[in-house]
């Protein structure tokens, strides 16, 4: 008797232990990065060349369901990109932007399934620095941007897919954003009412943590 006692109670820790162990609560970690490319839209008379970047933010998620969850962001990204232009056949030449940007997205997932989140939102955009280069028919050179030549500010609406996984998420992301870059009349020449795009690969870990009973 004392040995089936024993092993009954044996028995009914391991059976505990493992309810507790299957009882894990996954959260991916508050730190997202991935890489980016990035493009100006609707520029007249030229052709864009994408910019290859990275993204790296703090991305804590609140759950505010078992199908819904919000993610508010504060990331630093790396956009930008390049122009070719050629004007009568006669003046031709490339100017290549590369824009940073301290990004503040906002969205809203989606999880109809365990394994598949979508996400929907908004951004804001503060620009904090960057250069240019350009090469041409007569000349070519690199420099800052003097303040009137780019918007400091954009905003826009984001979107993207998170395939989940125990050890990791990750997600497409489209930025497609709504403020004209340029905002003066010398950037204007080349990019028009061109606005930034930008395609993202996030990758978030997931993290492992136990119920608290």
């Amino acid at each position: 008797m004392r040995y089936r006692s024993f092993l009954l109670n044996i028995s009914l820790c391991l059976v505990a232990f493992g309810v507790q162990a299957q009882d894990v609560r996954e959260k991916p970690s508050i730190l997202r990065t991935g890489p980016g490319l990035s493009y100006f839209s609707n520029h007249e008379g030229s052709r864009g060349v994408p910019r290859m970047g990275l993204s790296i933010a703090l991305a804590p998620t609140f759950t505010l369901s078992e199908q819904f969850y919000l993610k508010p962001e504060l990331a630093f990204s790396m956009k930008g990109g390049k122009i070719e232009y050629n004007t009568s056949g006669v003046f031709n030449g490339s100017v290549r932007y590369r824009i940073n940007y301290f990004e503040l997205p906002l969205l809203l997932g989606i999880r109809p399934l365990d394994w598949l989140a979508f996400e929907l939102g908004g951004y804001g955009a503060v620009e904090v620095g960057g250069n240019f280069d350009f090469t041409g028919t007569f000349s070519y050179g690199y420099g800052v941007f003097d303040r009137d030549d780019l918007n400091d500010f954009d905003y826009g609406v984001a979107m993207g897919v998170v395939l989940r996984s125990r050890r990791l998420h990750l997600g497409i992301r489209y930025y497609h954003g709504l403020q004209e870059v340029s905002s003066g009349s010398a950037s204007h020449i080349l990019l028009g009412d061109a606005a930034m795009r930008t395609f993202q690969l996030t990758l978030q870990k997931v993290r492992q943590r136990r119920r608290k009973w």
